[in-house]
């Protein structure tokens, strides 16, 4: 094992998987406390971590959803802040 990791290319593949995948299974028991199945058999097992990795990815969506919709409100009162101080300098 050592020397499959030790060449170059296992090396690559590894690092990416540090990046790619442990931190969603660090997330999964970290912020939603999934330490361990709670079912038996391989298919309720692949169910369960199916709705376990759903949850992150939902979460994912609407915090990316939601900073969308700052970032609109954000412009939105700078647009209008804009427009007020703008009208106030020409009266």
């Amino acid at each position: 094992m050592r020397e499959m990791l030790s060449e170059k290319e296992a090396g690559e593949i590894y690092k990416q998987r540090k990046i790619d995948v442990e931190p969603v299974f660090g997330f999964l028991k970290a912020n939603l406390s999934f330490f361990r199945f709670s079912v038996r058999g391989k298919l309720k097992v692949e169910n369960e971590i199916g709705f376990a990795l759903m949850t992150v990815n939902l979460r994912k969506y609407t915090a990316k959803i939601n900073k969308g919709i700052r970032i609109i409100v954000w412009k939105l009162k700078n647009n209008i802040y804009n427009k007020f101080t703008t009208n106030q300098n020409l009266y």
